[in-house]
């Protein structure tokens, strides 16, 4: 029996890996607090006034690795967990790479060894460890961070100010790789000008972006809103709906064509609105049959192009 005998269709169920950045006091760690069954590694002290529970604040790298080996191997009830924050835990993985091979600093080696170095810590130990919890545990990895406004250098335009994650930019790029969703957190504003030029106050509500856009860091695999409130219930909710959406999507499509299947997942992916196209497909693959929607599918597809 060989590879092709044995091959996996369909999505994957499995929990959840999200990173959720945003500027400071957006309520990052309260989104957190209500997911399920949480416990928090917080080197920072910004869960003080939330009752949540928590491993001994680590100190040294060491404390965080030991933390995810015993959520690994011992038995425990917790669903989700909470590393808050990433950029708190950056320092500390720092020091340990740094006394590892008896450098002062990152800087000492030179020619960007201390960086890479780093990297390394982060690819071969916390990764790892995290994608174990995830498939062994059956835990939902959130991962928080804050956000800094940096100047950026647009290959095809001007420079302008955006929201990006406050590590190392590899190291940011790394953990945005691994997880699923790379939701921006941050307080709405609106444009309260009488005069024309722009006067922006905030209206008070906090907002997650989850699509990218010039201002901000996102990505999307969930077919989330592209904003919706900082609200973990409502974060919840249209999670597990697109996983059921999904599951419905891909047990319709097991009954078509393969030319079919192939009209239907080009027109989702070239969808700009994800959630729209794939209710739409569904909704199509219920009632259409093969009567003629493979060509209005494809016309609507090469309408959006």
């Amino acid at each position: 029996m060989g590879l092709l005998d044995n091959l996996i269709k369909g999505r994957i169920e499995a929990p959840f890996k999200v990173l959720l950045y945003g500027v400071e006091g957006v309520g990052k760690s309260m989104f957190a607090s209500q997911s399920q069954l949480p416990i928090f590694i917080c080197p920072e002290d910004g869960t003080e006034h939330l009752d949540v529970v928590r491993i001994p604040t680590p100190k040294k790298w060491k404390d965080v690795v030991d933390a995810l080996n015993e959520l690994d191997k011992e038995p425990h009830d917790f669903k989700t967990l909470v590393m808050d924050t990433m950029d708190w835990i950056e320092p500390l993985l720092d020091a340990h790479v740094c006394s590892k091979n008896n450098w002062g600093s990152l800087d000492d080696p030179g020619y960007g060894k201390g960086p890479s170095a780093a990297l390394m810590e982060w690819s071969n130990t916390l990764i790892p460890k995290l994608e174990r919890l995830r498939k062994e545990r059956k835990m939902n990895i959130l991962l928080l961070a804050h956000a800094d406004a940096k100047q950026f250098r647009d290959p095809d335009g001007p420079e302008y100010k955006r929201y990006q994650l406050k590590l190392r930019p590899k190291s940011a790029s790394l953990i945005k790789e691994w997880v699923d969703c790379v939701l921006f957190a941050n307080f709405e504003t609106m444009n309260v000008s009488k005069t024309g030029k722009p006067q922006y106050r905030s209206t008070g509500l906090r907002i997650v972006q989850s699509e990218h856009r010039n201002a901000w860091d996102a990505k999307n695999r969930y077919n989330l809103p592209a904003q919706f409130p900082l609200d973990y219930t409502l974060f919840e909710k249209h999670w597990k709906a697109t996983a059921a959406q999904e599951q419905e999507l891909e047990a319709l499509l097991a009954k078509e064509s393969p030319s079919k299947v192939e009209i239907v997942r080009n027109w989702i992916a070239n969808h700009k609105d994800k959630p729209y196209a794939v209710a739409t497909s569904i909704n199509r693959l219920r009632t259409d049959g093969d009567n003629g929607s493979d060509t209005d599918q494809s016309k609507e597809n090469e309408s959006n192009d």
